[in-house]
């Protein structure tokens, strides 16, 4: 069995000028039975010395010494008294005690020969004293610097949080919260009563850090819009029309319990973010993407994306009709399979040649008496470095036909965005290469939680093509920078390719050494794929209706233009701007914007009826900018809201004022003929020979013929 440690023995100074007086002190402590190891010394000099070095534990002084006063030797660091000092003297006097216990002295004694014969047990109860003082000093550094590096945290996160303890007093406001809401920590610290939600609400009432002691039922029972409940945590959606001056915001917010260092419940913490802007951008997604397939669908001609080996990745209704077909059955398979032998090797040849060149392919071709007009686009990647895939445009081109070139996409579905919230902190200690990370870091880097992090192992987990230039802004922002943002990649161990956040503060020494870095980490993968996303969606879009030659448009229920494509400039001379605001009746002619509005009624009331069905083909006469009037064949349909309500009408336009040219003149043609056929003086017919020539058929003969 090992000893005990011995303990320390305590070290008493005395400092007393007066011979007897310091006999009486080396008496009282020889002759008590705990052990002390004493100094006396009979000036300040000395006892100077001894503190230099042999530090006490406790020194008596005398009041009044030939060369000063005892309270003068009362040592110091950093401002604080460092050892207890007890001050004795001969005379009683109430204001030298006031004067010695504000210098910072533990006791004023009176000496007497009880007092020289106690001093052993006035020095042990000195001595805990002191400790205790000591002890609670330590405590409260320790809990302030504890609340500071709270605080320190909170602040430094970008999203607005906040917390309250037991009693509902607000004990935190970070700074992303001050802005959020317009009201400073200093006027909010301290207040309860739901004082914290008259910024969000202009009343008192709970909240979701309110809902944290409830159990779920009683959560349930709030029926909020979205409510999410896991290990511990309450996450939530909720609008509120009042913020940001009665702009309204769209917020996200969790609440969990706060624990003390003890693991005791103290209160609850809410984080709160600003999504307003997500949620417009999936707004914005559903209705691209609504409008993409009424578009896509409206009655029309062929169009279809192809990728390099010919597969249809997407096809219109009408043109997998077409193809026999629909296009659940025809997407996923060979574009050339549809087609007639020799249509489909000319048509690898010009899509080849698309997917070589980068150019686009134009050409027309001819089967059975039909004639089609083919045009095929290359689609480059975001990087513009290759030919992801090409867009298809098929026009019959004969007769009167039903296609227009309409917008399609692929639109990938975005996924929700999964943990959101979840961030974590790390701390650097840079000259002891020492990293600390909170428990979500190792959760956004798909690690265990005995993995041992350093800056390597974060650099080993970054994406290849990112790791160079995180390395960059590293070392820059280390070599000088006090703050830094940072957006990368990386890759977990099981292959997964997140990209995150990365926010960072540098301590430095006095010399401006780095010596430490505070940061937090942030999954932004799902943000990353929405942008991307919208950037895809917006991309096909313009790319199909800058480029075919009819003019796409969109209007409000009351038929005035919201968007109209550059078409338009060619088709009637006037520029999107100036017909983007104006109603289409004002382009029409007088019976074509009658005719236009009877049929509108008449669609409205089959839509009351319950046709959802408001697809249809129609022919209008429109005054160009000249004066002069075009005709034009209109496919257009109904554009439905979410709750099946129209927004508007959206559709194509295209010019058939040659055509119908053409057909007139024609016309005209044949009924001059006729009368001069049945009008002329000599008999004539209009016959074949059969095909032994025994014999003909007659077709057509003249009133003269008839005569004879």
């Amino acid at each position: 069995m090992n000893p005990a440690p011995e303990q320390k023995i305590p070290h008493i100074l005395i400092l007393e000028d007066d011979a007897s007086h310091r006999e009486l002190c080396i008496r009282a402590f020889r002759d008590d039975p705990d052990r002390f190891r004493v100094s006396v010394v009979a000036t300040i000099r000395d006892a100077r010395s001894v503190i230099e070095q042999d530090p006490p534990d406790l020194i008596f002084a005398d009041w009044l010494l030939s060369e000063g006063r005892g309270i003068d030797i009362l040592p110091r660091k950093d401002g604080r008294v460092a050892i207890p000092l007890i001050i004795m003297t001969s005379h009683g006097d109430e204001k030298i005690a006031v004067e010695v216990m504000k210098s910072g002295a533990v006791d004023y004694l009176v000496k007497s020969a009880s007092l020289f014969k106690g001093l052993p047990h006035i020095a042990r109860r000195s001595l805990d004293f002191w400790k205790n003082i000591q002890e609670r000093k330590r405590a409260e550094e320790e809990a302030a610097e504890s609340h500071k590096r709270l605080a320190d945290i909170l602040n430094f996160l970008p999203d607005a949080t906040f917390a309250i303890d037991h009693e509902g007093r607000v004990i935190a406001w970070n700074r992303a919260i001050a802005e959020m809401t317009g009201v400073s920590a200093e006027v909010i610290l301290g207040k309860g009563d739901y004082e914290y939600s008259i910024p969000f609400y202009g009343k008192r009432r709970p909240i979701l850090i309110d809902l944290v002691d409830m159990d779920e039922a009683a959560i349930l029972e709030k029926k909020y819009d979205y409510v999410k409940l896991e290990e511990g945590k309450i996450t939530s959606e909720i609008y509120i029309p009042t913020l940001f001056g009665g702009r309204g915001a769209y917020l996200w917010g969790t609440a969990s319990p706060l624990f003390d260092s003890a693991g005791t419940k103290v209160g609850a913490i809410e984080v709160i973010r600003d999504i307003t802007k997500r949620k417009e951008d999936e707004d914005l997604l559903t209705r691209r993407q609504i409008a993409l397939n009424a578009l896509l669908n409206a009655p029309h001609d062929m169009i279809a994306l192809v990728d390099r080996e010919g597969t249809f990745l997407n096809i219109n209704a009408d043109g997998a009709r077409r193809l026999g077909g629909t296009p659940e059955e025809l997407i996923g398979q060979s574009s050339y399979a549809h087609l007639p032998p020799d249509l489909a090797e000319s048509r690898r040849t010009y899509t080849d040649r698309v997917f070589m060149t980068g150019k686009p392919a134009i050409f027309d071709d001819e089967r059975s008496g039909m004639y089609f007009h083919h045009e095929i686009f290359p689609v480059f990647n975001p990087e513009k470095t290759a030919v992801d895939y090409v867009a298809v445009f098929v026009r019959e081109i004969t007769s009167e036909k039903r296609a227009e070139d309409a917008l399609k996409e692929s639109e990938r579905n975005l996924s929700r965005a999964q943990d959101v919230g979840h961030f974590g902190n790390w701390n650097w200690d840079i000259t002891g290469n020492r990293l600390v990370w909170s428990d979500e870091m190792f959760r956004i880097f798909g690690v265990p939680l005995d993995f041992v992090p350093d800056y390597d192992a974060i650099v080993s987990m970054t994406h290849m093509d990112d790791r160079e230039q995180y390395n960059r802004d590293i070392r820059d922002l280390l070599a000088g920078g006090n703050e830094g943002e940072l957006e990368f990649r990386i890759v977990r161990p099981d292959g997964a390719e997140r990209w995150v956040f990365q926010k960072i503060e540098v301590a430095r020494d006095p010399q401006g050494s780095a010596i430490a870095a505070f940061g937090i980490v942030q999954d932004i993968t799902d943000r990353k794929a929405a942008v991307q996303a919208l950037f895809e969606s917006e991309k096909k879009y313009r790319f199909l209706v800058d480029n075919i030659l009819d003019s796409v448009w969109q209007t409000s229920p009351d038929l005035v233009f919201t968007y109209v494509s550059p078409a338009v400039t060619r088709q009637l001379g006037y520029s999107p701007e100036e017909v983007v605001g104006i109603p289409l009746t004002r382009l029409l002619t007088e019976p074509s914007a009658r005719y236009l509005q009877g049929r509108l009624l008449e669609r409205k009331e089959e839509f009351f009826q319950g046709n959802r069905d408001l697809s249809s083909l129609f022919e209008v006469e429109m005054v160009h900018r000249d004066g002069s009037i075009r005709s034009f064949e209109v496919s257009s349909t109904a554009v439905l809201g979410l709750d099946g309500s129209v927004e508007g009408f959206q559709g194509m336009t295209r010019d058939i004022t040659e055509r119908k040219r053409v057909k007139a003149a024609l016309a005209e043609s044949e009924e001059r003929f006729r009368d001069l056929f049945s009008n002329m003086a000599a008999g004539v017919v209009i016959y074949t020979p059969t095909e032994d020539y025994t014999d003909f058929i007659i077709h057509d003969l003249n009133h003269a013929v008839e005569t004879i």
